[in-house]
């Protein structure tokens, strides 16, 4: 898809098909809306006054331009209040215009929601283009008979004067929408299709992609250094673990620590002997989740740039329950020397996250931030819209709440009070896989905190956000969100930045 901005005096003047005009709720009409209802007879001022369009943030009314324009339809899209109209705001009005021109089939849009100098800039175009890319986004490479593919090609935005704030504000999206769609595209294909092999060569080929160094290590070298939670994880399956190592070299010889990165992939999990309920186990094809998310932050750090070093790690596995897999009372020993009792094999990503961690110490990265769909308990405590936030470190903490603000993936602080280790206590290993039904997010938190020594961390249990149960205004039904993408290379930006 072909995005631009342009030059123009008035957006009646735009040769789009469709025409996209932003109105704010209870607001007085705008000049765009009166540069259309002098076409148009006063139809937007009509629709407001009798109510059928109020400005709320998803709402969207077509109106046919009967040629009186040289577009064919005018869609006027509620931004909300103006007080209340963020990137964000723009970004979820965005993704339901463009799934309704989706739906009516145009080859070419034209926005106008940047009719003020306010709302004209950078952030605003990202956020717009993000909108656009995310919601156009599709998953259907498996359907047997050939959908029409959406004609939807070329997107512009009308605006009189300073196009190069839009032009590198659509850029930058456009950057995070791939990477997001990236991610979305591993998680959303089916576990017999990507097992840890095939993650681990796609993630080698995206590395190559970008000129990334790329290591991808087997078996027998996890042994070598002493991975044997991961080892243990990926023990029952036909399908052999793996640990992905990807370099970005933004910064050679900089005396900046390098990023950390560290995704959980279990690319399906049943639950191994400690077997899930078969209902909604075929989710569990998106238990990879964190580590899609780390892949698709580096894809965006391969297309912007960024002058800072960073390195992923991606712990690969399949959790299956054949005669050798890892069992209940089973004592394993981490990369770092410690020993984990297993009371729960479906407490397995944090095994596997546990020697990833312990590689990353190794490597001395910091700050480290791990991602992964870790806990139902997360679900339960922040609902479908928050991810967790955990870090030992309140700078870390403060950096990705602040890219989370400008990305529009929501984090919500959590405890890693040490009372909560007490309930990880075994008595004849280190410590044990599970700490209870209580604060089940948090004893897993905890557990993580155990391998990251004294290097800065923070973790992001997504469980709550990786998978859409319901749609929304750029995400469909049951596929993958991708989230938190665009924190997380908006935080490599930032550290670059900073």
């Amino acid at each position: 898809m072909r995005i631009f901005a342009e030059d123009m005096e008035s957006i009646t003047e735009s040769r789009a098909e469709a025409l996209l005009v932003g109105i704010f709720e209870g607001d007085d009409i705008s000049p765009d809306e009166k540069a259309l209802d002098a076409s148009l007879g006063g139809v937007v001022a009509g629709m407001r006054d009798r109510k059928e369009v109020k400005g709320k943030v998803g709402e969207v009314a077509s109106i046919h331009a009967l040629g009186r324009l040289p577009a064919l339809r005018v869609y006027v899209v509620g931004l909300g209040k103006r007080a209340d109209f963020t990137p964000e705001a723009a970004r979820r009005a965005a993704g339901v215009a463009t799934k309704a021109l989706l739906k009516a089939n145009y080859a070419s849009a034209a926005f106008a929601f940047f009719g003020e100098a306010s709302h004209a800039g950078a952030d605003f175009a990202r956020a717009v283009t993000e909108g656009v890319l995310l919601a156009s986004y599709r998953f259907d490479r498996y359907l047997s008979e050939e959908r029409d593919a959406p004609r939807l090609a070329e997107v512009s935005f009308t605006r009189s004067g300073n196009t190069a704030a839009l032009t590198e504000g659509s850029t930058l999206g456009e950057a995070m929408a791939a990477g997001t769609n990236f991610a979305r595209d591993l998680a959303n294909e089916p576990p017999s299709t990507l097992t840890p092999a095939e993650l681990a060569e796609r993630a080698r080929a995206m590395g190559v992609s970008f000129a990334m160094k790329v290591e991808i290590f087997e078996p027998d070298e996890l042994l070598r250094r002493g991975m044997g939670a991961l080892l243990a994880v990926g023990r029952g399956s036909v399908n052999p673990p793996r640990l992905v190592v990807l370099r970005y070299e933004g910064d050679p010889g900089g005396a900046k620590p390098t990023l950390g990165l560290v995704g959980k992939g279990i690319t399906f999990d049943t639950g191994g002997i400690s077997l899930k309920p078969g209902q909604d186990m075929h989710t569990m094809k998106t238990d990879m989740g964190g580590a899609a998310a780390m892949l698709g932050a580096m894809h965006v750090i391969g297309a912007l740039r960024p002058r800072l070093n960073i390195t992923a790690l991606i712990a690969t596995a399949e959790n299956m329950p054949d005669g050798n897999a890892f069992r209940p009372g089973d004592i394993l020993r981490a990369m770092n020397g410690k020993t984990i009792e297993i009371q729960n094999t479906d407490a397995e990503g944090r095994l596997v996250l546990a020697d990833a961690l312990s590689y990353a110490v190794e490597l001395g990265l910091a700050p480290i931030v791990d991602a992964a769909t870790l806990t139902g308990a997360c679900s339960v405590a922040l609902g479908p819209f928050y991810s967790g936030l955990f870090s030992s470190d309140d700078a870390v903490r403060d950096q990705l709440l602040a890219a989370a603000r400008v990305t529009g993936e929501r984090l919500w602080p959590m405890p890693l009070d040490p009372d909560f280790r007490e309930l990880l206590d075994s008595s004849c290993a280190d410590l044990r896989n599970i700490g209870g039904r209580e604060g089940g997010a948090i004893t897993a938190a905890m557990f993580l905190k155990e391998f990251t020594s004294s290097q800065p961390w923070a973790h992001l249990d997504i469980a709550p956000t990786a998978f859409a149960d319901s749609a929304s205004a750029y995400y469909d039904k049951g596929l993958a969100t991708g989230h938190p993408v665009r924190t997380l290379a908006q935080l490599a930006l930032d550290l670059a930045e900073a």
